[in-house]
């Protein structure tokens, strides 16, 4: 997966994200976990470094993350391969990964849109624009309405208080311009 936005947006978590297939993340990370000897769910974070081309590690979490509802959209539905696993029922596969399925947590992806806002790096429209195309939420559940109008009602409420509280665009900066996220 690699990250679209994220929250705080220098070094957070994902808030928008595109799944993709990269082999060399891959067996880079099939490396990493065989010398660790790791069964279980686990999420390896990477960022390209710009000055070498080359990804560096992050971070191991050793538990599910956020993103895995990205995960699940694409055919991996990860936590239901971990209970199969712990349960000692066979594990087949995932047939399919899709690649391109685009994943929004929408309360950070407000709040990073927020911060992006006051440092004049992007407008309300672009953070509008980068929705097209969502298919996979972090929260918001057709299947699951009260929860899905709750989050997106307290996010809502989040944004009016920010912006009340004179939080809107300001003159200079308010993050550090070293760049935006390459890939995670």
């Amino acid at each position: 997966m690699r990250a679209g936005r994220q929250h705080p947006p220098i070094a957070g978590n994902g808030s928008l994200q595109v799944s993709t297939l990269d082999p060399q993340i891959e067996d880079l990370s099939w490396r990493i976990l065989r010398s660790l000897d790791y069964q279980g769910l686990v999420a390896i974070e990477y960022k390209l470094d710009p000055r070498d081309a080359r990804y560096k590690l992050i971070e191991i979490n050793p538990r599910g993350v956020s993103g895995n509802q990205l995960a699940i959209d694409c055919g991996v539905d990860l936590p239901d391969i971990a209970y199969r696993d712990a349960a000692g029922v066979p594990v087949d596969s995932p047939a399919v990964y899709q690649q391109d399925v685009k994943y929004v947590h929408l309360g950070w992806h407000l709040r990073a849109g927020m911060t992006l806002w006051r440092a004049g790096e992007l407008g309300p429209l672009e953070w509008l624009g980068g929705l097209r195309g969502v298919t996979s939420f972090a929260i918001f559940d057709v299947r699951d309405l009260a929860r899905s109008v709750a989050s997106a009602s307290g996010s809502a409420r989040m944004a009016l208080r920010l912006l009340r509280d004179g939080h809107g665009p300001a003159t200079s900066a308010s993050i550090p311009r070293t760049g935006h996220p390459v890939g995670s």
